[in-house]
């Protein structure tokens, strides 16, 4: 390839295809030339000897080509050469011009490793909590298999014969696997303790293609409970345990039943549900004895009639879930004479892929789930976004005080792109080192998240969060690193390097220059970067007022009973096996011995403690109502007597539950509601001694006795929650909190609560306290408070983070051209100007730039305030003293960031700022 008029030495190092085909062409000829005549000159004729020489050179086409081919592979290796070498040449350049400015280099990757590493920690959130797949085996071939009865939407679970009869007909699955998940207590290192366990069938491993560290799965016998209960133990449980190598063959008791430990489960595998680890996985026939200590009703796996297991199925090779939907429509139509459900037919079909939180009879997917990430990613893009402004700001102002360089570098001959590929190059070198702090600190936030988190989950509940990096995090970061290169070094690099030399030299001369060159218009690059900033800036400032606000007002909302004079114990007779009988006489005993104490006012207990974020629905509507009556959604629970008295809430009407009621089997169903649901139930009669059925499938008629106060629920809605309470003995639950109200002259609630310790202690040794604490310790650990307390903490420091980044940006720049104007300054002071003239002026200009930014951010806050309006409690979007704490603070804090060099500058004597280079 050649330039026109230049000579062939001027030439660009490569050659093209066709230039190189015409060298190959040309360097033939000459050979060829050069044999014909030196045949001439022995003698032959030129005719024959052209044919000659043809002859003696063979195939000339195949040697064109194979010398092209040649020839390209050279060009190739010699752009690769050179490639190299201008890489080469660009690294070491960027390494030196760095190294010789520590100051702005240790800025920009601070500045980095904050952008990126909140992207990094986002993106490490969204794959651990919605990303990373449930540990299997080619997961787009494993589908969940449901059932749907003939009313719409009417999902149920699968009963064992049916599980068999899809197992052993279905032929567009390689295997069917059943499985049913439940909470119950497991002592499988001395201690008991509430944790997950799943009872799962023979093929369950086999279908999910999970192979266990040690051991083997179940054999077909142990589901069916024809040999000794066996159990496959979580990699977590046997390291909690002691990591015992001669662990197989060794006993653990879940619900004080004896199971043969068989096999270990892979480190990391929590079933079909992600997050929530499961401890011990059993065969489906210990079901029967394991579920019958915790209150379930009478199971027996071989009832056709009782459907309790979840189904999966990984799909035979070359069919699809259409194929399997099609097959299992038809054998659920064939099962109907055997299988007959009492509620009326039903149909069989496949889901896709299973969700990561799949759990229950109808089908789910994870749209809601990764639906709540979005917000915290698009909050960690605004601080990259920040932090490329601020970049690009200091590559601005770093490539006009370098302009006298690239102004002689370019009258050498270096070309415009390879200034460009110089300042990428230094980009380069500092995303990378600010990608490596990033994912240093994200890793650091994720983990901590991930433990703030763990502590609001439910009693029994396990989270298994790795946060450390995986490739997806990886590469999330290297395009990140990618991105902010590009955004903050790009537009510089054209814009200081598309000026004309001359003017550029000329820049050195060291001139007092007034106006637009040293103070940038309105609308330079420079101001519109910073006026980005500091308007993204008060957006990440006013959301995170926000959230902190919404969680002040969430700590101080109070319900009707006290917070601090209100304790909570937690107790579980299943972790040690005892039965109903025996469990209901233990609380009872247990509760008197606490009524007895002087410090204590009354004790009751009930199976769902207000706040705890765990809680049943149930339908209630007015017996005799017709079936398809709107039912009214109410929080179901179980309690003792003298339960409302621990809480000093009055009966409004009727009476409480009798002893009788709550430690034997009532003679007839009673309730109590509370006033919300007696409300919604009867708005125009008196609900005492009326009838109300519970349930929808197969409703329960009970006898309203008593009307209780509204309590809150699971959030902090001031309007209370509707809640029904029935006697223990009515609905036997084995995990009850004992709930105590302290009386006047009860001392600290700390030593209370040792005090309760102790005397459970003395009456049964084995019985474990799951949790002591107080009312406002139980409200402080729900999940929303959690949300909200977290929420405030991440969008302020996301905010914090932005404002640094972004004051940094403002101070370096302010600080750039206060130094290029201190000779102008020194003129105006010769002149008689006043130190606090230029003072005020300089920062004017400054203040108004900020000015324009917080109009601008105060816009984004707005439409940031409306998207956040559904996660805030209590706090307006348009919270006035939100937006007016964030704006003051920015705008103070942009003063102080300005006045800082601007004031150093005025300090200087006029004699040295006019010496000044």
């Amino acid at each position: 390839m050649r330039l026109r008029g230049f000579p062939r030495r001027f030439r660009f190092p490569w050659r093209s295809a066709a230039q190189i085909r015409r060298d190959v062409d040309d360097e033939l000829a000459f050979h060829l030339a050069e044999k014909i005549a030196a045949l001439e000159r022995q003698g032959m004729a030129p005719e024959d000897a052209r044919a000659q020489a043809l002859r003696q050179f063979g195939d000339v086409d195949a040697a064109r080509e194979q010398l092209v081919a040649a020839g390209r592979r050279g060009e190739r290796h010699l752009i690769l050469l050179i490639r190299l070498d201008d890489l080469v040449r660009d690294v070491r350049l960027a390494w030196r011009s760095l190294w010789r400015t520590p100051g702005f280099t240790a800025v920009a990757v601070l500045v980095l490793a904050l952008g990126i590493g909140v992207v990094s920690g986002a993106a490490s959130l969204v794959n651990v909590l919605a990303l990373k797949p449930v540990m299997m085996a080619e997961p787009d071939e494993v589908v969940g298999v449901f059932a749907m009865r003939q009313e719409p939407r009417a999902w149920r679970f699968f009963s064992y014969p049916e599980y068999e009869q899809i197992r052993d007909r279905a032929r567009t699955f390689s295997s069917v696997a059943a499985f049913d998940i439940a909470e119950a207590g497991v002592d499988g290192g001395g201690i008991a303790r509430r944790a997950q366990v799943s009872f799962v069938s023979a093929s369950y491993f086999d279908t999910l293609g999970v192979p266990l560290a040690q051991g083997r799965g179940f054999t077909v016998a142990e589901e069916r409970g024809e040999d000794p209960p066996a159990a496959v133990i979580s990699h977590d449980l046997w390291l909690r345990s002691g990591a015992d190598s001669d662990v197989l063959g060794s006993i653990v008791r879940v619900n004080g039943v004896p199971l043969t430990v068989v096999g270990v489960a892979p480190r990391g595998f929590t079933g079909t549900t992600a997050l929530i680890e499961t401890d011990v996985f059993m065969p489906l026939a210990a079901m029967e004895r394991v579920r019958a200590i915790d209150g379930s009703a009478a199971l027996r796996l071989q009832d056709p009639q009782r459907g309790v297991l979840m189904l999966i199925g990984r799909l035979a090779e070359g069919t699809t879930a259409a194929d399997a939907d099609a097959e299992l429509a038809a054998l659920a139509a064939s099962n109907d004479a055997d299988f007959s459900d009492p509620s009326g037919g039903r149909y069989t079909y496949v889901t896709g892929r299973l969700g990561r939180l799949t759990y229950g009879s109808a089908p789910a997917t994870d749209e809601g789930l990764t639906a709540e990430f979005v917000l915290p990613a698009a909050m960690s893009g605004i601080v990259l976004l920040v932090a490329c402004l601020n970049l690009a700001n200091m590559f601005l102002a770093r490539g006009a005080s370098r302009r006298t360089e690239i102004a002689i570098r370019q009258s050498l001959g270096c070309g415009r792109m390879s200034l460009i590929r110089q300042f990428l190059t230094e980009g380069m070198f500092l995303t990378m080192l600010g990608g490596v702090g990033g994912l240093a600190w994200s890793y650091l936030a994720t983990t901590w998240i991930a433990a703030s988190a763990a502590e609001v989950v439910p009693l029994g509940v396990r989270f298994f969060v790795d946060t450390r990096p995986d490739l997806t995090v990886l590469l999330v970061t290297a395009v990140a690193c990618g991105i902010a290169t590009l955004a903050f070094g790009l537009g510089p690099a054209w814009r200081v390097t598309g000026r004309d030399v001359l003017s550029g030299i000329k820049e050195g001369a060291g001139a007092v220059r007034f106006g637009r060159r040293y103070s940038p218009t309105p609308l330079s690059g420079r101001n519109i970067l910073m006026v980005g900033q500091i308007a993204l800036t008060l957006a990440m400032l006013t959301a995170g007022g926000l959230f902190a606000r919404s969680a002040l007002f969430a700590a101080r909302a109070a319900p009707s009973f006290s917070l601090d004079r209100t304790l909570v114990v937690g107790l579980d007779t299943s972790l040690v096996g005892y039965d109903e009988a025996r469990s209901k006489a233990l609380y009872a005993q247990i509760l008197e011995r606490l009524r007895q104490l002087p410090e204590i006012e009354d004790a009751g207990m009930t199976a769902t403690v207000p706040f705890s974020g765990v809680m049943r629905d149930v339908g209630v509507r007015p017996a005799g109502a017709l079936r398809d009556a709107r039912s009214h959604g109410a929080i179901d629970t179980s309690i003792g007597d003298r339960y409302f008295g621990s809480l000093r809430l009055p009966i409004l009407r009727g009476r409480d539950f009798t002893f009788d009621e709550v430690y034997a089997e009532a003679a007839r169903p009673v309730a109590i509601i509370d006033e919300p649901l007696a409300q919604r139930l009867f708005p125009d009669s008196d609900a005492l001694g009326r009838l109300i059925d519970i349930g929808d499938s197969e409703p329960v008629v009970m006898e309203v006795v008593g009307i209780a106060p509204g309590t809150p629920g699971a959030d902090f809605d001031p309007a209370p929650t509707s809640h029904l309470y029935v006697p223990l003995g009515q609905r036997y639950v084995p995990t009850m909190s004992l709930v105590v109200g302290l009386s006047e002259r009860a001392p600290d609630p700390a030593r209370v609560l040792e005090t309760i310790r102790e005397e459970i202690r003395a009456i049964d040794p084995a019985l474990p306290v799951l949790r002591l604490a107080t009312m406002r310790d139980v409200r402080d650990r729900n999940w929303l408070m959690w949300f909200a307390r977290v929420g405030g903490q991440l969008f302020t420091l996301l905010g914090a983070l932005a404002l640094f980044v972004a004051m940094v940006g403002l101070y370096g720049m302010k600080a750039f051209l206060v130094a290029r104007r201190t000779r102008e300054i020194g003129v105006r002071m010769a002149l008689g100007a006043t130190r606090a003239a230029v003072l005020g002026q300089m920062m004017r200009e400054s203040m108004r730039l900020a000015l324009v930014g917080i109009v601008v951010g105060l816009v984004l806050a707005l439409a940031l305030g409306r998207i956040l309006a559904s996660f805030l409690y209590e706090v307006s979007a348009t919270d006035p003293w939100a937006l007016l704490g964030a704006t003051t603070f920015l705008a103070a804090a942009a003063a102080v960031a300005a006045w800082l060099p601007v004031r150093r500058a005025v300090r200087i004597e006029p004699s040295v700022a006019l010496r000044y280079e």
